[in-house]
């Protein structure tokens, strides 16, 4: 395993880029030790990177699908096909220079590559939709499942912060 760069938030290991996902393009980042998702996008130099974090641990050792969207409204990440952060943002991002490459691993802004595997990569010149997405992440769902809209809705659930009807505000302990 590569040695990450550190900031405050522990050590930052690359996932996948498209540009360096601070200035230009976007980053997809695994925080550590807390493993969790930093999905970035970049913005102009003198301003810091727009970024959303997933704010659940991904599990060291088991495969694990990630998204993460920007339709130009609204910023998401999804996990395991279920929507885990939105954020609104309907400003800029600088998009990647065409000759940007698209990176897995070291994205060239300072984070290092970690120790990973990658079974499947995709990516997609409009912003995927979340039912897109769940079905990309559990192809085997039938069609007219009536999993699926459940499963979508709890995404939502978890992005707002509510756990079984009770906001992460309420359930604090003070």
């Amino acid at each position: 395993e590569a040695d990450a760069a550190e900031s405050f938030y522990g050590t930052v290991c690359s996932v996948m880029s498209m540009g360096d996902g601070v200035h230009v393009g976007w980053c997809l980042q695994l925080l550590r030790p807390c493993n969790t998702l930093l999905f970035s996008l970049g913005q102009p130099k003198g301003s810091a990177a727009v970024s959303i974090s997933s704010r659940v641990q991904i599990p060291e050792g088991l495969w694990t699908a990630v998204a993460g969207t920007w339709d130009g409204r609204e910023l998401r990440l999804y996990v395991n096909g279920l929507l885990y952060a939105a954020v609104p943002w309907q400003g800029a991002c600088v998009p990647p220079k065409s000759h940007s490459r698209f990176r897995l691993g070291l994205a060239g802004n300072g984070s290092l590559a970690g120790c990973m595997e990658f079974d499947e990569v995709a990516l997609f010149d409009r912003c995927l939709q979340a039912e897109e997405i769940a079905r990309l992440t559990w192809p085997d769902l039938p069609r007219e499942s009536t999993v699926l809209k459940p499963l979508l809705d709890a995404g939502d659930h978890i992005a707002a912060g509510k756990f079984a009807g009770v906001t992460q505000s309420e359930a604090a302990i003070p």
